[in-house]
């Protein structure tokens, strides 16, 4: 799994107005899976949506724990793209951001 570094954080630091939800939990198929939709709203409006197919695990505690795992992931792989683009950016400007350490 990529790695992210724990000091990246918002600049801003942390505030209410930026979330990931549960909108939406449907049933897919006749194997049990389902489809669970995360909306990701700023400042009160939606700019954003992940959604991904569940298997069966047992429990809907249990889907619900893969659910969120995956959007944490896809998060994850997201800062971690992110960042590799902003540091050949950066070298290629030949700048280093003030507010990252590497």
């Amino acid at each position: 799994m990529v790695d992210v570094p724990d000091n990246i954080a918002p600049q801003d630091l942390l505030t209410p107005e930026t979330r990931i939800r549960l909108s939406e939990m449907r049933p897919d198929g006749d194997d049990g899976a389902a489809i669970f939709r995360f909306e990701i709203v700023q400042v009160g409006q939606t700019i954003g949506h992940l959604s991904y197919r569940v298997h069966p695990t047992g429990s809907l505690d249990g889907m619900l724990k893969e659910a969120y795992q995956a959007v944490n992931d896809t998060l994850r792989h997201l800062l971690h793209w992110n960042e590799l683009a902003r540091k050949q950016m950066e070298s290629r400007l030949g700048q280093a951001s003030p507010t990252q350490t590497s």
